[in-house]
């Protein structure tokens, strides 16, 4: 069962404690397309993303251990970054991404100090990162 996330005009999320299914289509419009992976439980070991990036942005946030591969991602003007491994660890899923990118934008990355602070304050405390990853 696909999940579809279309931003349009107004943007789109996905967060907190959810599955994450085996396939996800995000398309963004000239709004953003935000898909925080933190608290998910994958159904799947491989996840095929596929992304429509218009004028918007969008942004995958993953957990430590989890891996993101773009190099199926077509580029326009746009640009789609990774700053996540592409090879999971043991027993963690693989983000196939692939589709493509207008003038728009894609960035897959692991928490940042942000994200941290706003779980923390809902009493929800993630494992530091990696020291090579500080």
């Amino acid at each position: 069962d696909p999940l579809v996330l279309s931003a349009g005009w107004q943007g789109a999320k996905r967060g907190g404690r959810w599955r994450v299914p085996p396939y996800i289509r995000a398309s963004s419009g000239i709004d953003s397309v935000k898909i925080d992976c933190l608290l998910a439980e994958p159904m799947a070991q491989v996840i095929d993303l596929e992304i429509v990036a218009g004028a918007g942005s969008v942004t995958l946030i993953v957990p430590e251990g989890w891996a993101v591969q773009v190099d199926r991602v077509s580029r326009g003007l746009g640009t789609a970054k990774s700053k996540v491994d592409p090879t999971p660890r043991p027993g963690c899923p693989i983000v196939v991404v692939r589709g493509g990118v207008g003038i728009g934008s894609f960035k897959a990355r692991h928490a940042n100090w942000f994200d941290r602070w706003k779980l923390k304050r809902r009493g929800i405390e993630l494992p530091p990162p990696p020291k090579e990853l500080r």
